[in-house]
């Protein structure tokens, strides 16, 4: 038998800081991502954001809940929380844990549930447990713009493992012939840009004015920024080895970036984030047109992105007829489910109003 727990922010405050968070083999959340929920500004104070399954008093899985809110056809804002980072120990598995976590996440949350980014043997249990029906599947494409044949190939086979100097000399060699033949400082078109950790004061107003299915705004993107999952460096030793899900990570940075035109206007802003080579765009607005475009190919340049990822229909139509992109690519998807009973509330969206970033994306 096992017992399932429920957290809500003071308990999950009280988790991190506990006896049993110091020195259990197993964690449910990182300190830092703990910390980054707590400050999570659609956060209600009675809002379950973690359940654990223990056997003998000792972590057999859990399951996360990220808080967000969800609007309506009519615009009407709904409560809802995102199911995220769903595991259980090995040796406890084939008892029915996940299952029963899940259970008690809709019975905790009154089925105001939705979800994305799940592995197949996890979409299979969710389809089989009649709570869910296909919310949206957005489209998308990973462009392949600089050689990564290291990256890629070594870890499929021990051979390229080998073969890893040679790898890495042929995607040297390749790139210089590729950064020769693609000037991308040519295609930055009549737009500056700047980084930043923070919406800026001149975006405020034109990001507030979004529309979206779940519409983050300054606030939420603040605190995005502000409050990462994955960190450059581990903060608490021995803490990352007992996380199963990616806490830290050299390759990784969430950033803001603003453009503004010629005469000193904001004209777009965006979040990214660029994780060993991959660049993906969570979240952007802008107020001029094309200056995402030009943005996305400004960062392509300065950072020497090797990948692309995105699902956003509109901007790919953009970049679809600018040079670079004749790369190589490969379509993708990325499927949403939701809660039967919340989409009674919610009627079924166009899923062009679903950012990238959403749930908990943005994030990793």
């Amino acid at each position: 038998m096992f017992d399932i727990q429920t957290l809500n922010a003071d308990g999950l405050a009280k988790y991190i800081e506990s006896e049993e968070f110091r020195i259990s083999p197993a964690l449910a959340i990182s300190h830092h991502r703990a910390v980054s929920q707590l400050n999570n500004p659609r956060l209600r104070p009675d809002d379950v954001v973690m359940l654990l399954a223990r056997v003998e008093g000792s972590l057999a899985g859990y399951l996360g809940v990220l808080p967000d809110t969800i609007f309506s056809e009519e615009g009407k804002p709904v409560h809802i929380g995102w199911m995220s980072c769903l595991w259980v120990h090995p040796a406890q598995r084939g008892k029915n844990i996940a299952r029963k976590l899940m259970d008690q996440c809709f019975e905790s949350w009154n089925h105001h549930i939705v979800l994305t980014e799940f592995t197949a043997a996890a979409g299979a249990m969710y389809q089989k447990s009649g709570f869910f029906s296909d919310l949206a599947t957005l489209e998308g494409r990973r462009w392949y713009i600089r050689s990564d044949l290291e990256r890629l190939l070594k870890p499929r086979k021990a051979i390229f493992k080998k073969m890893s100097p040679v790898l890495r000399a042929t995607d040297a060699v390749l790139n210089l012939v590729l950064d020769a033949i693609r000037p991308l400082k040519k295609v930055e078109g009549p737009f500056s840009f700047g980084f930043t950790d923070h919406v800026p004061e001149e975006a405020k107003e034109w990001i507030s004015d979004s529309d979206g299915l779940f519409s983050r705004g300054p606030l939420e993107l603040d605190w995005i920024l502000g409050f990462p999952w994955v960190l450059p460096r581990e903060t608490r030793p021995g803490e990352a080895t007992r996380y199963h899900f990616t806490s830290v990570d050299t390759g990784f940075d969430c950033k803001g970036m603003l453009a503004k035109d010629a005469q000193g206007q904001a004209s777009g802003f965006l979040v990214f984030t660029f994780r060993n080579g991959h660049l993906r765009i969570p979240y952007w607005y802008q107020a001029k047109e094309h200056a995402i475009k030009y943005s996305i190919l400004y960062l392509i340049a300065h950072l020497k992105v090797r990948t692309l990822t995105l699902y956003s229909t509109p901007l790919i139509d953009q970049l679809k007829s600018v040079g670079i992109f004749m790369a190589p690519y490969r379509r993708i998807t990325r499927r949403y489910l939701i809660a039967k009973k919340l989409l009674e509330h919610t009627g079924k969206p166009d899923s062009r109003l679903i950012q990238d970033g959403d749930g908990d994306c943005a994030f990793t």
